[in-house]
């Protein structure tokens, strides 16, 4: 009952968020509800990251956290009483055809078995790469489905039937991950141990809710911890929501966290990057560019099949991301207003989606008053981020050769996998990777030079974005050495501003030139990247488990715990299993003051 009086909920409030959506921008009806349902979720969840970063996390807090959501859109709604000149805009729309109703089937059969396929098939046993469980015609599938979708496009089908294939096709694409038994990687077993500690009432420091109060230096001022915590605070979001999520639902947080990220990514990250694209190129059909290619790059492959909250970050801008460009095409103060407001909150979310929604907010002011301030905001921008990097313990070390490497870890197309094939010379593979970096550079320098021809700030201030956070990932690469916590999520985020530089260019080649060499060499290239899918280096196996669940259960009576000198693998498990009263790192701390006596 509880859950269904949620969905309702969710419903009602982004029905009222809808009406706001509908007088701001040139939407359809189906579309601004749509949106108004992600801004409705995306808000309730960084209200609830508030309250549980600074305070603690409580599931009736989160019901506030939706009352809040709701009595904030209930106010917007009344203040902006007309619609806006913005949302006067004209969309075209082609002349549609359609598919027979027997290749509707044959796709949505296709893209149902991939899913189904890859949840039956899961394993947990030890497992380096997705590819080792998945069948052969999974891959087939994914080819299948590049192809049907981008010749959809070209023969002008119904873009609504194309948006909704897209999404289809995104749930095939983020299901991949799902063959592991226990969720993909490492990070996901931290996040866990959060949840299951918040779950179960235990105490969570730093908060502000403490006689105790954890307390910082921010220059000469001393102020609470909880109010900056960067773990805390970038990640409270999805503890929150998965947290009430498992309480909403009865289902435990780790199915929670394995599969509500994918679900929620192929919908929201479909449709937001839909409408962006509706209002830069003010065409259904262009539009449906940028929500496919967001399937294709590797990066996005990968963190939109699981629950990191650099994923959920990544959604929080692409949401907010519409309002800053409409604010950029007229000017208009409450929109302006609306859009600061949902930067701001948006800081009790991933820390680097925080910065990227300040840098375009900062970029859109200065675009506002001519283009060559905004190349200096840019420039600007790139600095800043750099010596965030700076300050986070990395040091100095330039070493050309190291641009390479920056390219390798942040490529937006991988083609390691043609290497399993024997025919195949890794030289090949070399020249392959040199070409696409050229072909990358290229294709992003001339969209934007036509962007500064036809003096549209609109696409001028995606490119800019999108230079500015690969600028600040190559410099910090290649002049800094250390962890590069920030840049090595920066590509991340600027692939998010690449898929609108890429959607021009492919419209352009592919569908109104209708060359079927241009869509099967694009499918082919999403599909080997995707192909190449991510190699683990950490991957908690059934066994781990279980040898986490007995060490719990030996040592959880104790006052203090032994170094438990074992497997990563198996001491994140042990994270989770404990609600993090057993920690990694005060483990590591144990182990090296053993050793030292």
């Amino acid at each position: 009952m509880a859950f269904l009086a949620f969905i309702i909920s969710i419903v009602l409030v982004g029905s009222l968020a809808a009406k706001i959506v509908a007088k701001i921008f040139p939407f359809s009806r189906g579309e601004s509800f749509f949106y108004g349902i992600i801004l409705s979720l995306i808000s309730f969840g960084l209200i609830g990251g508030l309250f549980t970063s600074w305070f603690k996390y409580d599931f009736w807090l989160m019901w506030l956290s939706l009352i809040l959501t709701a009595l904030i859109f209930w106010g917007v709604n009344k203040w902006i009483k007309a619609p806006l000149p913005e949302s006067e805009q004209k969309i075209t729309t082609v002349d549609l055809n359609d598919w027979p109703k027997v290749v509707w089937v044959i796709f949505y059969l296709v893209v149902i078995s991939g899913v189904i396929s890859s949840v039956l098939m899961a394993k947990g046993e030890k497992m380096f790469s997705p590819w080792e469980a998945l069948p052969w015609w999974f891959v087939v599938s994914a080819l299948f489905g590049f192809l049907f979708v981008l010749w959809s496009i070209v023969q002008k089908i119904s873009p609504k039937k194309i948006l909704w294939s897209i999404i289809a096709l995104s749930f095939f694409i983020h299901s991949y991950l799902l063959v592991y038994q226990n969720g993909f990687g490492g990070d996901r077993f931290r996040h866990l141990g959060s949840e299951n500690r918040l779950l179960q009432g235990l105490d969570y420091q730093p908060t502000l809710l403490t006689k105790d109060l954890w307390t910082v230096n921010l220059g000469p001022i001393k102020i609470p911890q909880a109010l900056v915590d960067r773990a805390k605070i970038s990640y409270g979001l999805q503890w929150s929501i998965e947290a009430f999520s498992s309480q909403l639902t009865g289902v435990g947080v780790f199915q929670i966290n394995k599969f509500a990220l994918p679900i929620f990514w192929s919908l929201s990250f479909t449709l937001l990057s839909y409408l962006v694209g509706l209002l830069l190129f003010s065409d259904r059909n262009k539009a449906l560019i940028p929500a496919l290619i967001g399937n294709g790059l590797y990066l996005l492959q990968y963190y939109g099949a699981q629950g990191l909250p650099a994923s959920y970050g990544v959604l929080v801008v692409l949401a907010v991301i519409p309002l800053w460009l409409n604010y950029l095409k007229n000017g208009e103060k409450k929109i302006l207003l609306l859009a600061g407001g949902f930067t701001a909150l948006s800081y009790f979310n991933y820390s680097l989606s925080f910065l990227a929604l300040l840098a375009l907010s900062f970029l859109t002011l200065a675009l506002r008053k001519n283009r060559w301030l905004g190349i200096i905001a840019a420039g600007a921008i790139a600095l800043f981020m750099f010596g965030l990097e700076l300050l986070d313990g990395n040091r100095f070390d330039f070493f050309l050769g190291k641009i390479r490497s920056a390219w390798s870890a942040g490529s937006l197309l991988y083609f390691n996998s043609l290497s399993r094939f024997s025919f195949v010379d890794a030289n090949l593979l070399e020249i392959l990777d040199i070409l696409f970096a050229i072909i990358f550079i290229l294709v992003s320098l001339l969209a934007c030079w036509q962007c500064w021809k036809k003096n549209d700030a609109v696409r001028l201030a995606i490119c800019l974005m999108f230079f500015s956070l690969t600028a600040t990932y190559v410099f910090s690469w290649t002049l800094l050495s250390g962890e590069h916590s920030l840049a090595r999520r920066l590509t991340f985020f600027s692939s998010v501003f690449f898929i609108f530089i890429l959607a021009e260019p492919i419209y352009d080649f592919v569908v109104v030139k209708k060359s079927q060499l241009a869509v099967i060499t694009l499918s082919l290239l999403f599909t080997i990247s995707f192909y190449s899918g991510p190699l683990l280096k950490v991957n908690v196996s059934d066994r781990d488990w279980a040898k986490a669940e007995a060490i719990w259960k030996d040592i959880s009576k104790l006052d203090s715990y032994p170094c438990i000198d074992d497997d990563l693998e198996v001491i994140l498990a042990l994270e989770a299993v404990s609600a993090k009263r057993f920690q990694e790192t005060i483990n590591n701390n144990n182990c090296a003051s053993r050793t030292i006596k």
